[in-house]
Order: C-alpha cells, then structure tokens, then sequence
C-alpha cells in the first residue's frame, strides 16, 4: 500500500468517528422542554375579564410527565414563593398552591417554571388572576 493510499484510508476514517462522536453528543445533549398548562382560574383571554379567585383561594394548573417534579416552581408578583402540592397524575403532575393573604384584592401574576428530567430544558409559563378582597369573599358564601 502506499502512502497515500493509508493516508486516504485514515482521512475518510477520521471523517467517519468525527461525525458519530458528534452525532452521539447531540442525542444526549437534546432534551424535551416540560409543557405547562390547564390552568385554574382558566386563563385570561383578550376581550374577556380577568379570571377571580377568592382571597387565599386556591390555584392549579398541570405540567407534563417529562418535568423534574423536585424542580416545579411558583411565584406570585414576582415575590412570593408559593407552597406546591404536587400530585402524580401520569402523564402529568396536577399541581396545587394557596395564593398567600398579602395578594388579597389585587391583580397576581402567576410565573412557573419546571425543569426537564434530562438535560438542562426548562419549561415556563403563567397566568393573570385578580383576588377578590377577604370581604367580598366572605360576603358571597
């Protein structure tokens, strides 16, 4: 064999590892990014008002099965940390929280986030309620 027969030889080899190494890193390194959604109150639509809940009332909302349950998230205006309860429900978590005292008669932005169970995906999302003033949801039971 000659030199440059070898050197074509290993040229087209090398070429051929390179691509399956790298083909190999992009399959492990690709990852699905959890989706959220369901959310109750429904979710405000243009045109409509924005969705009420009652004063410390509860809010929800469902996040897909490929989500790190560990890693879900909730804030509310942007500050207050919400307690999760966090129900498996496969193919999905159905997620619950209390919005706290303090957002009582106010508009609440609701942001979520949910890390994927593999790779470094994360999956956001959130809702516009207004919670009723304590005394309008006393007066109405």
């Amino acid at each position: 064999m000659t030199a440059i027969k070898i050197l074509k030889i290993t040229t087209i080899l090398g070429l051929m590892f390179s691509v399956s190494v790298a083909n190999a890193r992009y399959e492990n390194d690709e990852c699905k990014t959890p989706k959220i959604r369901s959310f109750t109150p429904a979710e405000h639509a243009k045109g409509e008002p924005v969705p009420e809940v009652d004063a410390e009332g509860e809010v929800g909302f469902l996040v897909s099965y490929i989500a790190d349950p560990t890693t879900i998230r909730a804030v509310a205006k942007k500050k207050y940390k919400l307690k999760l309860t966090v129900e498996d429900r496969s193919p999905y978590y159905q997620v619950t929280a209390n919005l706290p005292a303090e957002l009582n008669g106010k508009y609440v932005r609701i942001d979520i986030k949910a890390k994927a169970q593999t790779g470094e995906c994360v999956g956001k999302d959130g809702w516009l309620v207004k919670v009723r003033p304590a005394s309008e949801s006393v007066a109405e039971e």
